[in-house]
């Protein structure tokens, strides 16, 4: 509110000039844009893109976000400990302060998967796997997969891991990160081939993505 109420900056050009687009994001929407400092663009709520002004971070398994919608002056902040939750949560919020019906989240399917790999491993989790797909009562991401098999890394357990990333890249061939993760599981394992591959994917999917270029040219 200071920011935007004409207490930080002596001028309002200045703050024009932070919030203004002035370099198109590799591989974003067309409208997405960097300002200074910030992100400039829109929120689709509804079917309408609404303009916002906005900024977030994180670290694995959590995320920020802070977003001004501009046309409104309201602001959005939101925190999550899932990969990339608070963009849902931003996207629910948003809904409901513009009138649009929002669905009732549902429980994420993480815990029921670490609770097959616990009692059968990468197998069990397989099955389980598919059978929330399949069903409708548990919300199956991307990154459910990937959650776990970091975990096992960071355990020191390469197979399993390589395991998880192997068939979260199958479940979701056409995005980029699943394959950035089996890359670098593979690598942790000594496999710099099928490293190499797994990242060389990862780039043809997302070619702006920093992750697989990095390991490619180092």
């Amino acid at each position: 509110d200071a920011l935007f109420a004409g207490r930080v900056f002596e001028s309002p050009e200045t703050l024009a000039l932070m919030t203004a687009p002035h370099a198109q994001i590799p591989g974003g929407p067309e409208d997405a844009a960097y300002g200074y400092g910030v992100f400039t663009g829109t929120l689709d709520v509804g079917g309408r893109a609404v303009p916002a002004v906005q900024h977030g971070g994180g670290i694995n398994g959590f995320t920020t976000g802070f977003w001004r919608l501009t046309d409104r002056d309201a602001v959005i902040a939101a925190s999550s400990n899932t990969q990339d939750g608070s963009d849902e949560m931003i996207a629910d919020i948003a809904a409901l302060l513009y009138g649009e019906p929002v669905e009732p989240p549902k429980p994420s399917a993480l815990a029921t998967l670490r609770e097959a790999l616990r009692a059968g491993g990468p197998a069990a989790v397989e099955a389980a796997f598919e059978a929330a797909r399949a069903g409708d009562e548990v919300a199956v991401t991307e990154r459910d997969l990937n959650t776990l098999g970091y975990q096992a890394l960071a355990d020191g357990d390469a197979d399993t891991a390589i395991a998880l990333f192997r068939l979260n890249a199958a479940a979701y061939p056409d995005a980029w990160n699943p394959h950035d993760s089996l890359g670098e599981g593979l690598l942790a394992a000594g496999d710099t081939t099928g490293a190499i591959a797994s990242y060389r994917r990862a780039h043809d999917l997302n070619p702006a993505a920093g992750s697989p270029r990095a390991a490619l040219d180092a």
